[in-house]
C-alpha cells in the first residue's frame, strides 16, 4: 500500500496534501537537502545541522568527498536526521531525538544486487550511487541517496523504506535480517 492510498484510507478520496508540512518538522525550506554532521561515531552533539543545501549542489559536495583520500575513522559522519539532543531523556542522537529526515539513505554491504539492477528498479528516482569506503571488486559494498523534495517525518520516512524493502524482496532480494 503506497503512502497516498494510506492517507486516502485515513482522510477520504482524492488527498493531495499530508498530514504535516516540513515546516513542522525541519528547519529546512521546501526543495532542499539538509542534516547533521558528527565528528565521529562517538559524538553525541551534532557539529552542525547541515543547512539548506540545494539537491544540485549537494551531488556535487558528494563528488567533491567521494575524489578525497581520507581515513575511514578521520572522515566526518553525516545523518540526513535532523536531531534535538533534549527531545529524548537516555540520547542526544538515536530515533527518539530525530525532528526530521531529508532524503533517503542507503547501504547495499555485499549480496548479489548490482548498482545497474537497482538504479533499473527504481527508474523514476532522482538517486547517487557511490561506492563506501570499505568496497573491493571481490565484495562491492555501495551507498545510495535518493533525495527527497521535503523533510519527513521518521514514521514516513520508515514507510518509504519499508516500499522499497518490499520492491526489491518482489524482485527477489533479501537483506539478511
Amino acid at each position: 500500500v503506497t503512502l497516498l492510498a494510506q492517507l486516502d484510507e485515513v482522510n477520504g478520496a482524492g488527498v493531495t496534501e499530508l498530514p504535516y508540512t516540513y515546516k513542522v518538522n525541519s528547519l529546512r525550506p521546501a526543495g532542499k537537502i539538509g542534516g547533521s554532521l558528527f565528528a565521529d561515531i562517538y559524538s553525541r552533539y551534532a557539529l552542525d545541522q547541515a543547512g539548506s543545501i540545494n539537491c544540485g549542489d549537494f551531488v556535487d559536495w558528494l563528488r567533491d568527498l567521494h575524489n578525497r583520500a581520507v581515513a575511514k575513522g578521520d572522515a566526518y559522519l553525516w545523518s540526513p536526521a535532523e536531531f534535538d539532543p533534549n527531545k529524548a531523556v537516555r540520547t542526544c542522537r538515536g530515533l527518539a531525538n530525530i525532528t526530521a529526515i531529508t532524503g533517503v539513505w542507503l547501504d547495499c554491504d555485499g549480496g548479489d544486487l548490482t548498482i545497474d539492477e537497482f538504479a533499473a528498479m527504481f527508474p523514476h528516482l532522482t538517486m547517487v550511487i557511490y561506492n563506501s569506503a570499505s568496497s573491493t571488486p571481490e565484495v562491492p559494498r555501495w551507498r545510495v541517496v535518493i533525495p527527497t523534495i521535503c523533510a519527513m517525518t521518521i514514521d514516513v520516512h520508515a514507510d518509504i523504506v519499508g516500499q522499497i524493502a518490499k520492491s526489491l524482496n518482489r524482485r527477489g532480494y533479501f537483506s539478511r535480517k
